[in-house]
């Protein structure tokens, strides 16, 4: 009897939260369109309304997709940052954690051997 009236409850909340999160985002939507129109971006693509970041660097170019001009970044030069700077970065901080949990091992190992500490 208390499992299946737990087993009803779960249902029940599992339901509301449907509910709930279909209200909600049918709101998020009804929303976005208002903003849109009062800010008269409703009918214009996403790459027309944002600009593009001042701090990006790359060469202009010729989009293959889109056929607008627009700046390319190398993946190559990505790829050589992610190996070059978050590579060690990631590893040194495994590295930390690593010896700090050897350290907590040691420790521990430490306290159980003394025999004068009352238990």
């Amino acid at each position: 009897s208390d499992q299946t009236s737990r087993d009803v409850i779960c249902v029940i909340f599992a339901l509301f939260n449907v509910v709930w999160t279909t209200l909600f985002l049918e709101g998020w939507k009804r929303q976005s369109a208002e903003l849109a129109y009062r800010w008269g971006t409703l009918d214009r693509p996403a790459e027309l309304i944002e600009e593009p970041r001042s701090q990006f660097r790359g060469v202009k170019r010729v989009s293959p997709v889109t056929g607008c001009e627009d700046f390319y970044y190398s993946p190559w030069k990505r790829r050589l940052f992610q190996y070059f700077v978050s590579l060690p970065v990631c590893l040194f901080g495994l590295c930390v954690v690593f010896l700090s949990m050897l350290i907590c091992f040691e420790l521990q190992e430490f306290v159980t051997s003394i025999k004068e500490l009352p238990r």
